[in-house]
C-alpha cells in the first residue's frame, strides 16, 4: 500500500473515532497482553461505520483499520487515556506494511 493511499484512509478513520478514550480500566496479563473493556466497547460501537468504510474503500481500509486498532491497543496498555490525534501515523503505516509483509521500499513504485 502506498503512503498516499494510507494517509487518505487513515484520516478518514480518525474522523470516526472519539477524540479520546479512557483506558484506565484494563486487565494486563503476565505475558504482556491486555484486555481493555472501553476500547472493545468503542470498537464494537463503531463496527458498522468501519464496515461502511470498508465497503467504500475495500480491503485497504480494512488493513488500515486493523493497524490503527493495534496501535491504539498498544498505547492503551501503557496509558490511562488514548488521545487519537497523538497516534503517530508512521506507526500505523508500519503495522500495515508488516501485516502485508512489505517494507517501505516495496511501496516505491
Amino acid at each position: 500500500m502506498d503512503r498516499k493511499l494510507f494517509d487518505t484512509l487513515f484520516s478518514k478513520l480518525l474522523i470516526v473515532w472519539p477524540v479520546s478514550i479512557n483506558t484506565i480500566f484494563k486487565y494486563v496479563s503476565d505475558s504482556g497482553g491486555a484486555r481493555i473493556p472501553e476500547l472493545i466497547r468503542i470498537h464494537d460501537e463503531l463496527e458498522e461505520k468501519f464496515d461502511n468504510l470498508i465497503e467504500i474503500y475495500g480491503e485497504d481500509m480494512n488493513q488500515v483499520e486493523w493497524a490503527l486498532v493495534t496501535v491504539i491497543h498498544n498505547v492503551a496498555k501503557e496509558n490511562s487515556k488514548v488521545v487519537l490525534d497523538k497516534i503517530v501515523a508512521d506507526e500505523v503505516y508500519e503495522v500495515v506494511l508488516d501485516n502485508l509483509n512489505f517494507t517501505e521500499e516495496d511501496t516505491d513504485f
